[in-house]
This record gives C-alpha cells, structure tokens and sequence, in this order.
C-alpha cells in the first residue's frame, strides 16, 4: 500500500464545527471590547528566493535530464484589529500570502489565514484567553510509494487547517501561577483521493493513486510558571495529546517541557 506524506506538517482535524462555535463565542463574548480603544496595524512584506532543488527530493541530484532549480516570489500581507480595554482584549487578524514559481507554477501557493483571540481579566488572581484559527491553502504534496520510496510531486490540492484553544491563568503567589491549555487542531482535505496520473500520455501510469486522510488532534497542557525577575520567567509544562489518523488508527503523545525565557512578559505571552 501506498503511504502517502504531507510537507507542511501542520497538525490536523477531522471538522471545523468545534472551531466555529469558537468562533460564535468570540464574537458574543466580545461585545464590550467593541467600546475599548481600537488599533489597526497593516503589515506587508516581499521577497524572492533562488533554490537549486525547489522539490528537497533526494532522487534530483541523481536524473540529469531533471532540473529542480527554480526562482519564487512570494507577498505576505497582515491586517489586524486590536481592542484593548482595562479588563480584556480582542483581537482579528487576516493573513493572505501568494507564492509564485518562475518555472515549476505547480508549485505556487495562496493561502489565506484569520485569526481571533478573546482575553478577560475574571479576578485579580484569575484570566482566560480563546482563540481561533483557520487557514485555507493550495500546495501540492508530495507522495511517497512505499516500498521502494520513489517520490512523486502531485498536482496541488486543496486543504483547510483549523486550531482553537481556551487557556485559563491561575495566580498561586505574587510570583507564581498555574498555567492550563486545552486545544484542538486539524486540517481537512477537499480531495482525498488522488487519481493515478498519466503526464507522458503514453497510456501508462507513472504516478501511483494516493489516498490522503484528514486526522485530528487534541491536547492538555498543564504547567508551572515562576517569576524569577521583571524579565525572567521559569517554567514547566507537561502536554498529552491523543492524535486520531483515521484508518491508521489512534496514537498518544506524552510531553515535558522546561523552558527558561527572558525578555518582555508581555512579548513572551
């Protein structure tokens, strides 16, 4: 059988529904950042960039007749909303970015990104923060068809990824906090199954079919934060996060985290 790969790694789901309703509470729960002061912070940025193997297949540096070098363009553009008001914030983001190829167009890639974060100071001891996300991209993958592992570049696909989280932030001490994150992530595939294909047109099949399955993620962090200074923070996270991969079955990840940060608390949250 054939198992097939995705480069971008993003973390899937099966369904967009958790993160709309997410979505739905945001918005309902925002409707007193809409009296809060507004800010608009448009970001938009260009670049190019020369790459002598535009696929990272190995099986290049071995066809003469191939040549993987190429040169892309992309523009990434940022627009987001922010409301501040003395006990929450609201925020909106929406982020397209085109990528274009000069030689391999198979290989240009639109996407287009929202975000939406919701943060209420409850007490003096206690904040919460939501956020939703969902990002819609054209890509094409790459298959690899095992046994032999020969690699092959699929025609681009359409696929959406998804990510919604609500953290809650307890103060033990003047120094010391509680930290607790549940999240979902996923990504969909609008065509999960891929024809075999026939580029030469001599009647034969040189690209296998593929099969792609959407899959989805759910996790629970739990952590330990410690103010060592203004600008030092000293913490540890344990993370269990139960990855469902459809017909290749159910699988548990067990994480623990330390980490030593130093900067602006502000930046660093």
């Amino acid at each position: 059988t054939a198992i097939p790969r995705n480069l971008d790694m993003e973390v899937p789901m099966r369904s967009g529904l958790l993160v709309a309703l997410l979505i739905v509470v945001l918005v309902a729960t925002s409707a007193p950042s809409l009296a809060a002061d507004w800010s608009f912070d448009p970001v938009i940025s260009f670049g190019a960039e020369h790459s002598d193997n535009v696929f990272a297949l190995g099986a290049a540096e071995d066809d003469p007749d191939f040549d993987p070098e190429d040169l892309s363009f992309y523009t990434s553009v940022n627009l987001a909303w922010t409301a501040e008001s003395p006990r929450s914030s609201f925020s909106f983001a929406y982020a397209p970015y085109f990528e274009r190829y000069q030689d391999y167009d198979n290989l240009d890639n639109t996407s287009h990104r929202v975000d939406m974060g919701y943060r209420i100071d409850q007490s003096g001891r206690t904040n919460w923060e939501m956020r939703g996300g969902w990002a819609r991209q054209q890509r094409s993958r790459v298959f690899f068809d095992d046994p032999e592992q020969d690699q092959f570049v699929l025609p681009q696909s359409e696929f959406d990824v998804y990510a919604a989280s609500v953290q809650g932030n307890f103060v033990v001490t003047e120094r010391n906090r509680i930290v607790a994150v549940f999240s979902l992530g996923g990504t969909d595939y609008s065509e999960n199954e891929v024809p075999a294909q026939d580029p030469d047109g001599d009647g034969t099949a040189e690209i296998p079919a593929a099969t792609f399955e959407n899959a989805s993620d759910m996790s629970l962090q739990l952590g330990w934060e410690t103010d060592l200074s203004e600008r030092m923070v000293l913490g540890v996270s344990g993370f269990a996060t139960r990855i469902d991969e459809g017909s290749r079955g159910e699988f548990d990840v067990y994480r623990l985290i330390g980490a030593l940060q130093w900067g602006d608390r502000e930046r660093l949250m």
